[in-house]
């Protein structure tokens, strides 16, 4: 049972290097073709840059939520309770992170004031 919740956690964390590692390379690449010439020949239309760049976006979305979740999974090479807290611990933060909190209708966010 032990070397099952090993195996587990290393999954998790592999993937989320996998996934963090093709992040990378999109995002790359997509700094590169924003500073290609436009020609009406060339394949780098703003279309494929954009693209690229949500790929890249993406992927670091779901290597950041396996990273997440290979953590809360740690402990629970020491049993289930944490493992719980952990993972209602998730709830807000991935909240927090995919959703942005609303503003006021007719109020502009200014920064420094």
């Amino acid at each position: 049972m032990v070397a099952l919740k090993y195996v587990t956690i290393l999954l998790f964390f592999l993937f989320s290097f996998l996934f963090h590692s093709l992040s990378i390379i999109f995002v790359n690449q997509a700094n590169f073709l924003i500073n290609t010439p436009q020609d009406p020949m060339n394949v780098a239309t703003p279309d494929y840059v954009t693209e690229v760049l949500e790929k890249g976006s993406m992927l670091n979305t779901v290597g950041n939520r396996l990273f997440y979740t290979a953590l809360s999974l740690l402990p629970w090479i020491f049993g289930p309770v944490l493992v719980f807290l952990c993972s209602i611990t998730l709830v807000p933060l991935f909240y927090n992170l995919d959703f942005v909190p609303p503003t006021r209708k007719g109020k502009v966010n200014e920064i420094g004031n």
